[in-house]
């Protein structure tokens, strides 16, 4: 996702708190990767996976990854072996003599980047693939919320360890009365009255409906691109999950309640409604991982919220078991496997 970090920690506002050292925001932009990272895998290193017998689907099989951060792999302690990609590729090992797995996922790409990318430098990995696998259009919203006036300011605004003073307000020191820090509430309170009043504006609305109306556009062209190079691809299309589904905040004595799971729904929510509609007439697939996410209870994105250690992460990128959980995903659409 393009800048993702950068601008969902302004989207998200309150939640830029990690530890006990204040508001802390982390642009991706200010360090980009140089290098478009490229992984391949192939299945020439013994797999461990398991001693039984396993059904051969075929001798060889070349997958490719095209897209965001989410593709990429960003935020993984260990990027090359982590990532879904790479993950699937050793899942996929025992059913083929040979795989490869080669990742062009972009961090912060946008679905109109990837169309350009693919009209004006094509790897040759797409041009022979049997595979590929499509993770975009999440920056297509979030890559342009400084368009939404008053973020910025908002959150420069913000008291420093509000959160972590909050809770001397929930448990005040002994001999201390809690009116002390009730300054902390009505800090709390009027952020989330702002934040909510930004993200119900019709600025926001705006640049939702744009998201999704440009994605619907730049849907054809990336499958277009890729069908001239290679016509007998199998794509798949995968939707794109909502990062803080778990994040509507409702907290002791702040009146305001953060709905930061509802502005998430309310941005993937156009882009999926694209994915969907256009498959048929384009001729992809689509891979379900917004649903998935949605059914699952594991604790598999970044972002997340403890009260009682004052820690709050934004980052909307999928942890390790996230990208384990879409690597099983797409095993079972490739294998059949449906109930897996």
């Amino acid at each position: 996702m393009k800048k993702t970090v950068c601008f969902l920690l302004l989207m998200l506002l309150t939640l830029s708190l990690f530890a006990c050292e204040g508001f802390t925001i982390t642009n991706e932009s200010e360090s980009p990767s140089t290098d478009i990272p490229v992984g391949s895998i192939t299945s020439s290193d013994a797999s461990e996976e398991s001693s039984e017998a396993v059904e051969l689907l075929g001798d060889k099989l070349s997958v490719v990854v095209l897209g965001d951060s989410i593709a990429r792999g960003y935020g993984l302690e260990n990027v090359e072996a982590e990532r879904f990609s790479s993950l699937l590729g050793e899942k996929l090992k025992p059913h083929y003599n040979e795989v490869k797995v080669s990742n062009f996922g972009i961090d912060g790409q946008t679905g109109s980047e990837l169309a350009a990318s693919l009209e004006s430098d094509v790897p040759n990995e797409l041009k022979e693939c049997d595979v590929v696998i499509i993770s975009i259009g999440g920056n297509n919203v979030l890559g342009s919320l400084t368009e939404v006036t008053g973020l910025v300011e908002l959150l420069s605004n913000v008291p420093k360890d509000i959160f972590v003073n909050y809770l001397l307000y929930l448990f005040p020191p002994e001999g201390t009365e809690k009116s002390k820090f009730q300054y902390t509430v009505d800090a709390i309170n009027g952020l989330f009255v702002s934040a909510n009043g930004i993200f119900q504006s019709d600025a926001y609305k705006a640049l939702v409906k744009k998201g999704g109306d440009n994605l619907r556009e730049e849907i054809p062209d990336i499958i277009a691109h890729i069908k001239k190079v290679n016509p007998n691809a199998r794509i798949l299309f995968q939707t794109i999950y909502n990062p803080y589904k778990n994040l509507n905040l409702s907290l002791i004595g702040i009146e305001e309640k953060l709905m930061l799971g509802v502005y998430g729904e309310q941005a993937v929510s156009p882009m999926n409604k694209a994915i969907n509609e256009l498959s048929a007439e384009n001729g992809y697939e689509v891979v379900p991982v917004w649903e998935r996410f949605e059914e699952s209870r594991r604790s598999l994105i970044n972002a997340g919220f403890s009260l009682m250690t004052a820690k709050f992460n934004v980052d909307p990128h999928p942890n390790s078991q996230g990208h384990a959980y879409i690597a099983d995903i797409y095993y079972e659409i490739l294998t059949e496997e449906a109930d897996a």
